[in-house]
C-alpha cells in the first residue's frame, strides 16, 4: 500500500494556521523557485538532483512535497517511498494551486 497521500494547498495552509510547522520541500528548479514559491518552504531540492538522503528533516517528520503542478512532487514522493520513507504528502496542484487560492507566496 502506498505511503503517499495527497493534500490540497488549502488543507496544508490550515495546518500552518493551526500552529503546525510542516516540512515543505520544493522540487522545482532554482529559477522557478526564485520567481515565485509558496511561503513556508523549508528546503529546495530540484528533482533533477533529488535524493531522499539530502532531505534535512527529522526521520520521523511528515514530508510535504510541492512543485509547479504536482507531477514532479509526486515523483519525489515515489523516490522517498521506494527508499522506505513514510508520512509522505504530495501537494495537489502545486504552486499554481497555492497561488490561485491566494495563499502567501515569496519571490526572489
Amino acid at each position: 500500500m502506498s505511503q503517499i497521500k495527497e493534500i490540497t494547498p488549502k488543507e496544508l495552509y490550515q495546518l500552518i494556521e493551526d500552529g503546525k510547522n510542516p516540512y515543505i520541500i520544493d522540487v522545482r528548479n532554482q529559477e522557478e523557485y526564485r520567481e515565485l514559491r509558496a511561503a513556508y518552504v523549508k528546503q529546495l531540492l530540484p528533482l533533477g538532483e533529488f535524493e531522499p538522503d539530502l532531505i534535512e528533516a527529522r526521520p520521523d517528520e511528515p514530508l510535504y512535497f510541492i512543485c509547479r503542478s504536482g507531477r514532479r512532487s509526486f515523483e519525489a514522493c515515489a523516490q522517498c517511498e521506494a527508499s522506505g520513507m513514510k508520512n509522505l504528502f504530495n501537494i495537489a496542484g502545486g504552486t499554481l494551486e497555492w497561488e490561485a487560492n491566494g495563499l502567501p507566496v515569496e519571490k526572489g
